[in-house]
């Protein structure tokens, strides 16, 4: 094996499936050798192959954070972001050019991790998406934005394809379901996390900030127009939380179940390329969300066009509301005083998402009914051994 790969030892059963921070690791040269920790053990060196363990965690959970983090922190500042670069029909590629770039790079970092090691590409990916933040922050116009959305999406997908097959790399496939779910928990944090501070970001500091700053700050209370809330509030502040906890429980069991299932289907050689293309299809289909998400809502604001006008609205503010400029209008709506106006924007934004919902539910019942297919397949106990570089070609 050449290059900083990660080699895996072949392993005895453990005598638990359940799994435990007990598995040291041995360095040999650049390779890392995860075996099983014998219970009751007192060799001096457990305890430090365990804080071992941990360190990797650590830094795979810190990078599956930061872009799993940039997926969803804009989403909040798109109608700011469109305001000022006035562009009405650009923001839905702010998002889409991340997820389809990222969908595209995972592939070939995944065989790049093969060829060269995981270490170095981890690496490489993680310098690439500060530099293109960087890229991202100084953008003078939405054509400059979105191009560094998509090379932020080149590195993200790498960053996230390989903290999958790092974990499934140093884990049978029993044992690594923990450690996956693990990373979904950091996957749920970043994504619930993301529209917040974007929110934050764009109506107290600036939507550059989004980019600058990957840390946590948090405050979300507000009861008019602003950008933390996405243009309006249309639900009490109580029942904002409780379907967001119930949407982000259903999308973060929709995490590792799968992978898992994929990868006790599949040799262990074949894990990295059967985790990607997983990884592939998934980005693919958010990016295909985003698009039908937006064409639904902006359909679904021009067909509010004759209610907004039956409550007395001008024709300007109207044009804003629907159509194209329907996800760009944050300062429109700061415009309007009068409660009962307000109160039919509202209403009109509030019945274009629920078309949103609509269609992802029966997408989500197809799913539901497709998962009845997959056959019942026993996880393995036993370590295999990964081997990457080109001396092992």
């Amino acid at each position: 094996m050449a290059g900083d790969g990660i080699e895996l030892s072949p392993t005895r059963q453990a005598p638990s499936d359940t799994m435990t921070m007990e598995s040291p690791v041995q360095h040999r040269g650049n390779h890392i050798d995860v075996q099983p920790a014998i219970n009751g053990s007192e060799d001096p060196e457990l305890e430090c192959r365990r804080i071992q363990v941990f360190a990797i965690m650590v830094a795979l959970c810190l990078s599956l954070f930061i872009a799993a983090l940039d997926q969803t922190i804009v989403s909040t500042s798109l109608p700011t972001i469109s305001s000022r670069f006035h562009s009405a029909s650009g923001y839905t590629w702010v998002g889409g050019a991340y997820l389809l770039a990222s969908a595209a790079a995972a592939p070939i970092r995944a065989k790049l991790s093969d060829i060269w090691g995981r270490k170095p590409n981890l690496l490489v990916a993680v310098l690439w998406f500060l530099l293109s933040s960087i890229v991202c922050a100084a953008a003078v116009n939405m054509k400059m934005l979105i191009a560094g959305r998509a090379l932020q999406g080149i590195a993200g997908g790498g960053l996230l394809q390989l903290v999958m097959i790092v974990v499934s790399d140093l884990f049978n496939v029993r044992r690594r379901s923990l450690y996956m779910g693990i990373l979904e928990f950091m996957w749920t944090i970043s994504g619930g996390l993301g529209p917040i501070l974007g929110g934050v970001f764009s109506e107290y500091l600036s939507w550059r900030w989004n980019f600058w700053i990957n840390l946590p700050m948090t405050i979300f209370h507000a009861k008019q127009a602003i950008p933390m809330h996405s243009g309006l509030m249309v639900l009490p502040l109580v029942e904002l939380v409780i379907f967001q906890v119930i949407g982000g429980a259903g999308s973060a069991i929709l995490f590792a179940p799968p992978l898992i299932a994929l990868q006790a289907l599949v040799a262990q050689d074949d894990t990295a390329s059967a985790t990607t293309m997983l990884g592939f299809i998934h980005t693919i289909a958010m990016s295909v969300s985003i698009v039908v998400g937006g064409v639904v809502f902006q359909s679904s604001m021009t067909g509010e066009r004759g209610r907004l006008q039956a409550a007395g609205l001008a024709d300007g503010i109207v044009e804003e509301l629907t159509g194209a400029s329907a996800a760009a209008s944050t300062e429109v709506i700061k415009t309007l005083k009068d409660p009962s106006k307000i109160r039919i924007v509202a209403d009109a934004f509030s019945s274009s998402l629920q078309n949103i919902w609509i269609i992802y539910t029966y997408m989500a019942g197809i799913a539901v009914l497709a998962s009845m297919f997959i056959v019942n397949q026993p996880l393995s106990e036993e370590h295999t051994e990964t081997r990457t570089g080109l001396k092992e070609e």
